[in-house]
């Protein structure tokens, strides 16, 4: 990571991690580049209208530090607060950040199948 002037003002970047997939919500001007470093390494870069929603896949299990800093055309540069995010393997299906409901019976958590066929029954005025 570049060194970082000690008076840079600071921004608030919230992160949400779901699996081994950390998002950050990041606001930053027009025209600005916006960074993303794991652990003091840059793993994303991107222009500020692509940072409202930025989403870094494939982190290492286990505990990461990030860090945002967001430069400006005039070359002001804006950094959030470290923040160690716990990341890890998604277990269970392809479908396992759907929001998962427990089980009356047993109490246990219930992940919707997507894509599962569902029947419909149907009335026409030709049945009998």
């Amino acid at each position: 990571m570049p060194p970082i002037p000690t008076n840079s003002p600071r921004l608030v970047a919230p992160t949400r991690a779901i699996g081994n997939a950390v998002t950050f919500k990041v606001s930053a001007k027009p025209g600005a580049t916006v960074n993303i470093y794991r652990n003091g390494i840059l793993v994303s870069s991107v222009p500020a209208a692509a940072a409202a929603a930025l989403k870094v896949t494939d982190n290492p299990a286990g505990e990461n530090s990030f860090q945002v800093v967001v430069v400006e055309q005039s070359g002001k540069i804006s950094v959030s607060e470290k923040s160690t995010v716990a990341t890890g393997p998604v277990t269970g299906s392809k479908n396992a950040t759907s929001p998962q409901k427990k089980s009356p019976a047993n109490g246990k958590a219930v992940v919707p199948k997507k894509n599962a066929p569902q029947s419909k029954a149907s009335t026409s005025k030709d049945s009998k």
